[in-house]
């Protein structure tokens, strides 16, 4: 759900209604990139919306889309970072073109290429805005976010599990600095 159309009474009557979570499209905390892909956002409606489905015990997942154009692994942490303050957990959808999106209209470069690569599970760097190894370090600290969220961790648990993420060749060290670089992990809102 797109939380811009969201408000309390809406959230009300979905919480009267049993829902049991609430999938919330942000796509991305650039105002560029969000202007280019014409969508709007609004960090304090965005807040607001999570506070509020946090007291009404709603689930929230919020997703944002890693790779658009003009995304950078810097921006990616700070939204990673971001929402890890929130009460929400995070959901990361990696970018893959589908025929007809703006900059997307040659079909052939959807013949030319693998299937595959079109699905986001491909980490495949259309945009060239990061490469697949920062997209997947991405995928990783997203969910290293959601792990920590959901258990009671140390300090020391914190530190290991750093450096665990360190000495995977797979990630991308200067992310995993970044993620874990003045941000506060164990005073974060646990997630409902």
């Amino acid at each position: 759900m797109d939380y811009i159309l969201m408000d309390n009474k809406l959230l009300d009557n979905l919480n009267n209604l049993n829902i049991t979570q609430l999938n919330l499209s942000m796509a991305s905390l650039d105002n560029d990139q969000l202007k280019d892909a014409k969508r709007s956002g609004d960090r304090k409606k965005l807040e607001a919306i999570i506070e509020y489905s946090s007291r009404l015990k709603i689930p929230v997942i919020t997703y944002f889309i890693c790779g658009l154009k003009g995304d950078s692994p810097l921006k990616t942490v700070e939204t990673i970072k971001y929402l890890h303050t929130q009460n929400t957990s995070i959901g990361i959808s990696l970018y893959y073109p589908v025929p007809g999106l703006k900059d997307w209209s040659n079909k052939n470069l959807f013949i030319d290429n693998p299937p595959s690569l079109c699905l986001g599970s491909s980490a495949w760097p259309w945009n060239r805005s990061m490469s697949t190894k920062e997209l997947i370090t991405a995928f990783r600290l997203a969910r290293t976010s959601n792990y920590i969220k959901t258990i009671n961790m140390d300090k020391n648990q914190i530190d290991k599990l750093k450096i665990n993420l360190l000495d995977d060749s797979t990630l991308d060290k200067r992310m995993v600095e970044l993620f874990f670089n003045n941000i506060n992990l164990q005073a974060v809102p646990k997630t409902t």
